[in-house]
């Protein structure tokens, strides 16, 4: 794979990139998703790791 910001021109100059709005807010939703994923996990273990202790 090739990132866009890296592909020379025909004259070999390197392009600049510039990330647009959804891009990075599709970025942030992804991480927030797992965020929330792994807070839920991380829920459901430690209620069952006090349930084995109590």
């Amino acid at each position: 794979m090739i990132s866009g910001g890296f592909v020379l021109s025909p004259l070999h100059h390197v392009n600049e990139y510039i990330s647009t709005v959804p891009e990075i807010a599709i970025t942030i939703g992804v991480y927030g998703i797992g965020v929330l994923i792994l807070s839920a996990l991380f829920k459901m273990a430690i209620s069952v790791k006090e349930e084995v202790a109590a």
